[in-house]
């Protein structure tokens, strides 16, 4: 008889169970105590590493070294500090030497530039820029001279063409007076003529008067060629007068070249004799100043370079490699990945909750894991992440909205690996330490919704409200109404009331172990049905 209320007992999981195993009818007490009460979003994980720690080459800047020796493999701990790549430097040693060589003389040539914008000029050099001063300045006197002269001329020629046109004037008048003495003549000559035939006039007195008509003739062609040679004087006195307007607009131009000859000559001397004399030179000496300061760094960054030259390249950080990115002969830079490597001890876990979920779930909440892997282990950790955005995924109901998040590992160890799949119970409360009973034993007034459990006191039933904090599946935290090691009714019914005398055949669940129990005796034997600290062990007498 007793093995088989062993056997029934022991395949009980939950209180009900229990009963079940003992009959609907039997009356079950139980002690109050106390334990840990905890309610929990439970979810699937996936173990992965927190960060991959790429190494890069310690080369200097774009300086190439060439890989010599790489001294680890994946799967491979390194420690902090340990070498992991070497490299042959003869060849960046060189290639550095002739950009400093060239950037050397890069630095001279900004210097000479320099001092080729700030040197004066020399006693000879000086002594040059003042007679060119003075050679501007002769010229410009003798270009002066030069449109004097012209404009004198000018001057003249134009009042020699006045003095044509007045004569011409003149002329032509004497030629009009002429032709009519000359007119006058002939018409006497004709006149005279016939008187002459008549005999009223001597031929002496006729031949007197046909010479003096040809005297006029005479003079009117002499007044017709004077008038000639003064319109040809006129017209050497006009070109005169061009060619005079000519050489003032050349003497002009001749002056304005000797002005400026001297305002350059001026200038020169001031430029050489004073090289900042000027804003544009100053600017000029500024931005000189600038690309030897540049210059300057560029040449002091190659000689850092060749003395940062290194022979190795070390880890910054300890674990195992994960890849290796380089082979001997290779050549790298700064920016060249040599190796990734993974810091085991910093594991976390991937995770999808139900949307349902998600409201209760924030970041520092803790979180307990265990793996079917790794029977018998609990790992322990924090939510760090909760993915501002929801995905679906495909459940056995079709698809359903889950929300990613990110969980530390706070205990890692060697067996917990990258890629295993995890439970997780991600805690939203606990009480620790609480009075804690099965929901079983729990009753409400219909009337007045409170909520109470029957506890035996002295062998009668008594009712006793209570107040309760956070509920588990299984069992509840009592905040008022219960005491440590009180005595309650762990299948109570509605038919029992406050002050019925407890059965005679009620059974007490206690915490009594199997090998007790399989001993027999008084205390008989147990299997723990409930969770938490408020164990739930039913006993046989």
């Amino acid at each position: 008889m007793l093995v088989g209320v062993l056997v029934a007992v022991n395949m009980a999981r939950t209180p009900g169970d229990a009963m079940m195993a003992m009959g609907t009818n039997t009356v079950v007490i139980s002690t109050v105590s106390r334990g840990d009460l905890r309610q929990v979003v439970t979810a699937n994980g996936s173990v992965a590493l927190e960060r991959v720690e790429p190494i890069y080459s310690s080369a200097e800047g774009e300086t190439r070294l060439r890989v010599a020796e790489v001294l680890v493999e994946v799967g491979d701990h390194v420690e902090e500090g340990q070498t992991i790549v070497t490299y042959d430097i003869e060849e960046a040693l060189i290639n550095i030497n002739r950009q400093i060589e060239d950037s050397q003389i890069g630095l001279e040539n900004q210097r000479l530039s320099i001092q080729a914008q700030t040197l004066g000029p020399t006693p000879l050099e000086h002594r040059g820029l003042r007679e060119g001063i003075f050679t501007a300045r002769e010229s410009i006197v003798t270009a002066g001279e030069s449109v004097i002269s012209a404009e004198e001329s000018i001057i003249a020629r134009r009042n020699e063409i006045v003095e044509a046109n007045n004569a011409i004037d003149n002329q032509r008048q004497t030629l009009e007076n002429t032709r009519r003495e000359y007119e006058q003549a002939r018409a006497e000559v004709e006149v005279n003529s016939r008187i002459l035939a008549l005999g009223g006039i001597t031929q002496h007195a006729f031949d007197a008067l046909v010479q003096e008509a040809e005297n006029t003739r005479v003079r009117l062609t002499n007044a017709e060629i004077e008038l000639t040679t003064r319109l040809l004087a006129l017209e050497n006195a006009e070109r005169a007068l061009e060619t005079s307007e000519r050489a003032l607009e050349t003497a002009e131009r001749g002056l304005e070249t000797a002005e400026r000859g001297l305002v350059d000559a001026e200038l020169n001397y001031t430029l050489t004799a004073e090289p900042l004399a000027t804003e544009s030179a100053r600017i000029q000496h500024a931005q000189a100043l600038n690309s030897l300061a540049l210059a300057q760094s560029t040449h002091n960054s190659l000689l850092e370079q060749r003395d940062r030259l290194i022979s190795e390249t070390v880890s910054h950080t300890s674990g195992t490699v994960m890849e290796v990115a380089v082979t001997v002969g290779a050549q790298v830079t700064g920016t060249s990945k040599l190796v990734d490597v993974a810091d085991f001890s910093n594991l976390i876990v991937t995770a999808q909750i139900r949307e349902v979920d998600a409201p209760q779930v924030f970041v520092g909440q803790s979180v307990t894991m265990t793996s079917a892997g790794l029977p018998g282990m609990v790992y322990t950790g924090t939510v760090t992440r909760i993915s501002p955005t929801a995905t679906e995924r495909q459940a056995q109901t079709g698809m359903e909205i889950v929300v990613p998040i990110e969980i530390s590992v706070d205990n890692p160890d060697e067996q917990l690996r990258p890629g295993y799949s995890v439970d997780i119970e991600i805690i939203m409360m606990e009480s620790l330490d609480a009075v804690n009973i099965s929901m079983m034993s729990v009753m409400q007034d219909f009337e007045t919704g409170q909520e109470y459990v029957m506890v035996v006191e002295d062998g009668i039933i008594r009712r006793r409200d209570i107040t309760r904090g956070i509920t588990t599946a299984l069992e509840l935290e009592v905040l008022e109404g219960l005491e440590d090691g009180d005595v309650i009714i762990l299948t109570p019914t509605p038919m029992m009331q406050d002050g019925d005398p407890l059965p005679e055949d009620a059974v007490e669940a206690g915490g009594f172990g199997m090998g007790e129990f399989g001993q027999g005796g008084g205390g008989g034997g147990g299997v723990r049905v409930g969770g938490g600290g408020g164990s739930v062990v039913i006993r046989t007498n």
